[in-house]
């Protein structure tokens, strides 16, 4: 499979290492090189995979194999050559096929018919803004085309079908096209002949009132194919300008680029190695653009499992891999190959899932879309945590009440086989759902059990509403022009611009978007006040950014609170981790030396496929993971626990998309429904397009299976479906597979199996060595319309003090503000940089901290200084911590209806640190003190256990020395949260008592209570 000189197609079950064999193919076509001829070699390398994490992934072994050979070398020319190869190497295009098209379009833009400055926008169009004008439009200017549509169809059925379309056109579009060109009479005929073939009945004294019905459900086909590409058009030339594309033009525009090359410019552009990585994830205009290139390039190697296949909603088509057969068939150096060999799975359990789909897929298939058996065969030997254990275990239905349920029973039962165990052992579980609603169930009764849990959600940081506005703002702060940008920052909540006030400002031919307002903003023309604001805000924005660092337009655009309250909206538990996260991205970048241009390209290589996982209030492995299973392909745990469900997913798509389908698409409309039950019928009526569709989502359904089963090491638990009919989709497959019958009386089961109850779960409180406790706070739960988002720093002062919280809030003309003061000391710049330096000891290496520190605070006597005094405390308390320490830790949660949040400056395993600069009096820890506490609610709640088991430390920083404070828990601040709800719902201050630190006091001398001096 690694020869170089071979095409190869390669099926790679899971678990058997094909990233290796990937790289090590690229390192053999490169070995042959003379080091000069290094540089060319590597541009001839395309190697395309379908998410920047596998293209990251497979760089990195590639550099680490090239780094090996480079040690081992025994010549100066050999060492010459590896070294040639590690420093080139960046130069091959690995990277999604996105990002490929991206690179043809942008080396060619005249011929692709782009602007040579196109950017790409991650925020996908919604055509929900645009069906409704559409239509008015179409009514006016085609209004037969829409009349003769309306006679079968209302315009609900149009809408939903047009917007459904457009969302899936990378798939569609083409064939939509093609279906115009089609006549009805003919594509009747198409119709009767399908029929026929999948053994629809016709009987012949219904074959003429058939035949009629066929023609009209072929001549309305067509027209709405033709009236979806009228909407096609229409969305075109609305704001996305050419300067503007989107992910699906990226692909549409990549494939009509080289279809329309020559053989002479095909060869120039081919690649002598093109390797293809999770080729059954393949759409079909992917695999046609593929094809396309592959015939021109040297040699082809397509890696993938059809197994594996999971993603038909993103349109992925498992008939691709048989194409991808058929194409390395006809190649002179063909080679076919099938990895077998599992480093993944423990032995027993491995021969358990190979019985269970030796009974599910067959070895031969008829369809092509029914993922064909490979039976897996143990890797090298290994030392197993629990060999004994390892197997498939069945948990009996009446032994739970909910699935839920049965998850936290299961964890229980198997850490109360251990003497001791510690929260490491929670992350050797993973759990496996089929539904994001039910993935978020399960996270919720884990906590309230206080097991630890955690959602994995792989991507969509990037995507999330209050990023994606941040990445057009960077986008338009590095080109002005960019149409699209421009054009969703103003309409966006934020701006709040009707976008018909955009597109009615005069504009000259050839004007940016950006010029046509300011022209009409010097010229007194807008009269609209939310765009005057708008575009005075950002011009604000560009300017600064001329001689700002990103990080502080950010900030300072945060700072308002009115704009901040829209980012964070209705989900602040979310979207404020999100936004520091973003912070943090953003601020690495800058210490890593990156100017604009270059930050906004790490961007938008990020935002292609959105691989960023979303932040999280904590982030620790100590968790039980909980994900979808198509989230978790790619992963791998000691144990996995599979939810079961009742039955396949129903297709809710408002048409039928099948290749088999004479035009490959028909609208799922009631009248045509009527007219001709047995082509594009629904459920019950005997449609041949329904059992097709039906039979497709089938076979996925076992693919989804298999990519469940086949993440677990050593142990697999199926937690059958709850329900009055006691039907379990994947059970049912499986005892079948295995020869099982009744559960509760099985008969002889099969070496690995075993069926168990969950009828003696431990008792929580003898598991963890704890007394349950209460939910500490109402965390990642809805929250109240009438909630109230405040600080955790603003909030301590109202706890520590109301006379206090009331001063801060609006103090005394003659008082000096103990709060935060916009205008920045030298003690209060040289108190940041500290901090921000304290915030990279759990980071970097405490040597490394030597480096950074002269570089953040500038006087080399003085770094070195500091610099000690950090890494004394590293020494100390940070290299105590068993797990991996983090910095700058957003922590949110809810209680009765108010939002807290506020971030933590270390957190080491259970223990939060904050460091301090500034005051050290009475007042100022008690203070902190405070902070700290609700600090540590939030991580109790986002943990699931008891605010107890959190300690927090204030660490204070002076000159030469740190001293530790320990704060303490106060069990009476989640009713002194109430009483702050109480009195904003009232407006009335509790009253003040003189407490010790009131000498301390930044307003002593305005309080009328005692003086404590």
């Amino acid at each position: 499979a690694a020869d170089p000189t071979r095409d190869v197609i390669v099926t790679a079950g899971a678990g058997t290492g094909k990233t290796t064999v990937l790289s090590l193919r690229a390192l053999r076509y490169l070995e042959d090189f003379e080091p000069s001829q290094i540089s060319d070699a590597v541009k001839k390398i395309v190697a395309i995979t379908f998410t920047n994490k596998a293209a990251n992934e497979m760089r990195e072994r590639i550099f680490e194999q090239v780094f090996a050979r480079f040690r081992e070398a025994t010549t100066d020319k050999e060492a010459q050559k590896w070294f040639r190869i590690y420093r080139d190497i960046e130069n091959a295009q690995i990277s999604t096929i996105h990002s490929l098209c991206r690179t043809l379009l942008t080396r060619f833009p005249l011929e692709a018919e782009v602007m040579p400055n196109f950017s790409v926008d991650n925020a996908a169009v919604d055509p929900a803004e645009y069906v409704e004008e559409f239509l008015d439009k179409m009514a006016t200017e085609k209004g037969e085309l829409i009349r003769k549509i309306r006679d079968y169809a209302d315009r609900w059925e149009i809408r939903d079908i047009l917007t459904a379309i457009y969302e899936r056109r990378q798939y569609l579009s083409e064939s939509l096209y093609q279906l115009c060109e089609e006549s009805p009479d003919k594509l009747a005929k198409k119709y009767a002949d399908f029929i026929a073939n999948c053994g629809g009945n016709i009987a012949e004294t219904d074959a003429d009132s058939l035949m009629n019905s066929l023609l009209q459900v072929a001549d309305i086909t067509i027209k709405i194919a033709q009236l979806y590409t009228e909407f096609e058009k229409f969305i075109r030339s609305g704001y996305r300008a050419t300067s503007t594309l989107d992910f699906n033009q990226l692909v549409i525009g990549g494939l009509k680029l080289v279809k329309q090359f020559s053989e002479e410019q095909m060869k120039d552009i081919a690649p002598e190695q093109l390797m293809v990585d999770e080729f059954q994830d393949t759409s079909p205009i992917q695999w046609e653009l593929i094809e396309h290139l592959a015939g021109y390039s040297g040699r082809v190697m397509f890696v993938g499992d059809e197994k594996q296949s999971i993603y038909r909603f993103r349109g992925a088509d498992v008939t691709v891999v048989r194409s991808g057969e058929e194409f390395i068939g006809r190649r002179a150096h063909k080679t076919i190959v099938s990895m077998d060999e599992n480093f993944r799975t423990h032995p027993r359990l491995l021969n358990v899932i190979n019985r269970i789909f030796k009974g599910i897929f067959p070895e031969i298939s008829q369809n092509d879309y029914e993922a064909r058996y490979q039976e897996l065969i143990p890797g090298e030997e290994k030392k197993w945590e629990n060999s004994q254990k390892a197997g498939f275990y069945i948990v009996l239905p009446h032994s739970f009440e909910t699935q839920e349920e049965a998850v936290s029973g299961i964890i229980k039962q198997i850490l109360a086989e251990k003497e001791k165990w510690d929260e490491e052992d929670l992350g050797k579980f993973m759990v496996l759902a089929d539904s994001n609603n039910l993935v978020s169930s399960v996270v919720n009764h884990l906590r309230r059990e206080g097991i630890p849990a955690l959602a994995l959600t792989p991507h969509g940081f990037w995507s999330s509403e209050e990023i994606s506005f941040f990445v057009h703002l960077f986008n338009l702060l590095h080109e002005p022009r960019n149409t699209g940008d421009l054009f969703y920052l103003l309409t966006s909540p934020i701006f709040g611009v009707d976008s018909e006030t955009i597109r009615r400002l005069p504009s000259l031919p050839g004007e940016f978007l950006w010029h046509r307002i300011e022209r009409n903003y010097q010229n007194g023309a807008i009269e609209d006040e939310a765009l005057k604001k708008g575009y005075e805000k950002l011009k604000q924005i560009l300017e600064d950014a001329k001689n700002r660092p990103v990080s502080q337009i950010i900030s300072e655009f945060l700072d308002d609170e009115r704009i901040f309250s829209i980012l964070t909206g209705s989900a602040p538990e979310v979207k404020i981790p999100n936004l520091l996260k973003l912070m943090d991205i953003i601020t690495s970048y800058e210490w890593a030396g990156m100017n604009l241009e270059q930050i906004v390209e790490q961007i938008n290589a990020a935002t292609e496929e959105d691989e960023t996982p979303l932040a999280g209030p904590i982030n620790t492995k100590n968790f039980v993971q909980v994900s979808t299973i198509h989230s978790a392909k790619g992963l791998e745990a000691q144990i996995v626990i599979v939810l079961d469900k009742y039955g396949p997913k129903s297709d809710n798509n408002p048409f039928y998309f099948e290749k088999e389908i004479p035009g490959k698409f028909i609208p799922k409309i009631k009248r045509l429904q009527e007219l001709a039950p047995v082509l594009c019928g629904g459920r019950g009526t005997g449609s041949v397009s329904y059992e097709l569709s039906k039979s497709k989502r089938e076979a996925e359904d076992k693919r989804l299976l298999y990519v469940a089963l086949t993440r677990a090491q050593e142990r697999v638990y199926m937690v059958p479906h709850k329900n009055k009919n006691n039907r379990s989709w994947w059970l049912g497959k499986i005892k079948k597979a295995l020869g099982i019958g009744d559960l509760k009386n099985p008969s002889a089961l099969p070496e690995g199996v075993q069926v168990i109850a969950l009828d003696h779960i431990p008792q929580k409180e003898t598991l963890f060595d704890r007394k349950p406790q209460p939910p500490v706070a109402e965390f990642l739960e809805p929250i109240p319309p009438d909630r109230a988002e405040i600080s955790a720093t603003v909030l301590a002062e109202f706890l520590l003090c109301p006379q206090f919280f009331a001063f801060n809030t609006n103090p005394p003309e003659d008082a000096g503000r103990f709060g935060f003061s916009l205008k920045k000391s030298d003690a209060a710049e040289r108190g940041k940089k500290i901090h921000q330096l304290a915030s990279l000891v759990a980071v970097y290496p405490p040597e490394e901290i030597f480096t950074y520190a002269e570089s953040i605070i500038g006087d080399p006597q003085e770094a070195k200084k500091i610099a000690f005094l950090l890494k004394k405390f590293y020494d100390e308390e940070v290299s105590k911590c068993p797990q991996t320490p983090q910095t700058e830790v957003p922590l949110v949660f809810s209680h009765k209806g108010i939002t807290i949040s506020g971030q933590a400056d270390l957190v080491c395993g259970n223990t939060i640190y904050d460091f301090k600069t500034g005051r050290k009096d009475d007042f100022s820890r008690a203070l902190y003190s405070i902070q700290l506490d609700l600090y540590r609610l939030a991580c109790a709640a986002a943990r699931g256990i008891s605010p107890g088991e959190i300690e927090t430390k204030i660490v204070w920083l002076s000159d030469d020395n740190f001293e530790i404070q320990t704060t303490p828990h106060d069990p009476e601040i989640l009713r002194k949260i109430e009483d702050f709800k109480k009195f904003i719902q009232s407006g009335e201050m509790p009253a003040a008592k003189p407490q010790p630190f009131c000498r301390d006091c930044a307003y002593k001398n305005n309080c009328n209570l005692p003086n404590f001096c």
